[in-house]
């Protein structure tokens, strides 16, 4: 079912191996979909010239260091990308959602993609 749209770009950007793995395992499934992945959203900046505008981008609410999806979000945001979504493994109403971010959402993969595509408008 999922096959008949677009394709898409998702953006992960995750200190966490295993949620990476897990994603690239999944992406596998579904041959419009192309993820690329980042372990700090420093890393994700340094690359961001060569990011389409238009792609969706989950950034975990923990990025480790103290360093909180939510804000370093806002700095991706200032670049002109506006399809952001902060992911968590904690329950989602104790993330703080900035006007930046479209949604808060779990870590599932296939639950995250379903998401993404029932958000598209298909003309």
């Amino acid at each position: 079912i999922i096959e008949k749209f677009p394709q898409i770009e998702i953006i992960l950007v995750d200190d966490d191996p295993l949620i990476h793995k897990i994603w690239g395992i999944k992406v596998r499934k579904h041959s419009n979909v192309k993820l690329n992945s980042f372990f700090t959203a420093e890393d994700f900046l340094k690359k961001s010239n060569d990011i389409p505008k238009d792609s969706f981008i989950c950034i975990d609410s923990n990025l480790g260091d103290k360093f909180k999806g939510e804000v370093v979000s806002e700095e991706i945001y200032k670049r002109g990308y506006h399809n952001l979504f902060i992911t968590t493994g904690k329950c989602k109403k104790s993330v703080i959602q900035p006007y930046w971010i479209k949604e808060i959402l779990n870590k599932d993969f296939n639950n995250i993609l379903d998401f993404l595509y029932s958000s598209l408008v298909i003309t």
